[in-house]
């Protein structure tokens, strides 16, 4: 059994995309520089009594 790989394969899609790795964002891991948008923080903020 192989284990699961976390995270995007940048030097892969790099080289299918024909570019260097650093023109590549990876989000694949969530990680948003400009952080989540205002729409969703609101979602979050009016939904959060909804969770058990």
């Amino acid at each position: 059994m192989t284990k699961p790989v976390h995270g995007g394969n940048l030097a892969w899609a790099a080289t299918i995309a024909g570019c260097p790795i650093s023109a590549i964002l990876d989000f694949s891991a969530s990680i948003n520089p400009l952080g989540p948008p205002n729409s969703a923080i609101h979602a979050i903020q009016t939904q959060i009594d909804k969770l058990r």
